[in-house]
C-alpha cells in the first residue's frame, strides 16, 4: 500500500449551489465536486486520498470511487470543510451494507463491523484502515465479477489494489490472508 489514506464518504454530495445532491448522481456524473465536512477535520486528510462512495438510508451500499483533489479552508459562513473530490467509477452492482458485513465478519473473525457500516451522520467522511479497504474492494470484485478486467471501473479498483487483479493475482491474495 502506499501513503495514501482511505475513507469512506458517507451521504449526498452537495456543491455551493445545489446543497441536495445525491452521491451515485455525483460519481456517474464524473465531474468534480465539493464534499462540504461540518463535523472537525480529521487532520490526515490529503489531497490524493481514495473514497469508498457510500449511499447512506434506504439504500445503505458503496456506489462508486473517488479522490480527493483538493482541501478548501474552512468556510466561516458555513461552518464548514469543504473538499474537492473527483469521481471516478461507479459500479453497476453496488455492495450493500449486509455484504460487507459479513465479508468483515468472514475475513476479520470478528462479529462487530467498522463503524461506518453503523447508523451515523451523513455528509461524513470516515476513515478506514488498508485492510478494510482491502476487504471492500474484494466484495466489489466479486459483485461485479462480470465487468471486463479492462473496464473503467475494474482498471481503477486494480490501479488501487494491483494485488487483486486477476491477470497478476495469486491464489492467496484475497484480503485477510498472505502470499
Amino acid at each position: 500500500m502506499d501513503a495514501r489514506h482511505y475513507w469512506v464518504m458517507k451521504g449526498c454530495l452537495r456543491n455551493r449551489y445545489d446543497r441536495n445532491g445525491d452521491i451515485l448522481g455525483f460519481v456517474q456524473s464524473k465531474e468534480m465536486g465539493y464534499w462540504y465536512q461540518s463535523q472537525r477535520l480529521n487532520k490526515n486528510v490529503q489531497k490524493g486520498d481514495r473514497i469508498f462512495c457510500w449511499r447512506g438510508y434506504p439504500h445503505c451500499d458503496v456506489v462508486g470511487l473517488a479522490e480527493i483533489k483538493e482541501i478548501d479552508q474552512y468556510d466561516h459562513s458555513l461552518r464548514e470543510h469543504a473538499f474537492i473530490v473527483k469521481p471516478l467509477c461507479w459500479f453497476p452492482y453496488f455492495i450493500h451494507k449486509a455484504d460487507l458485513e459479513k465479508a468483515f465478519h468472514r475475513f476479520l473473525r470478528k462479529s462487530k463491523a467498522p463503524s461506518f457500516l453503523g447508523p451515523g451522520p451523513q455528509q461524513t467522511i470516515q476513515p478506514i484502515n488498508d485492510e478494510h479497504a482491502k476487504i471492500i474492494a474484494f466484495q466489489i470484485i466479486k459483485s461485479n465479477n462480470e465487468l471486463p478486467v479492462a473496464s473503467e471501473a475494474m482498471k481503477t479498483l486494480f490501479s488501487w489494489f494491483p494485488s487483486m487483479n486477476p491477470q497478476r493475482r495469486s491464489p492467496t491474495s484475497q484480503p485477510g490472508k498472505s502470499p
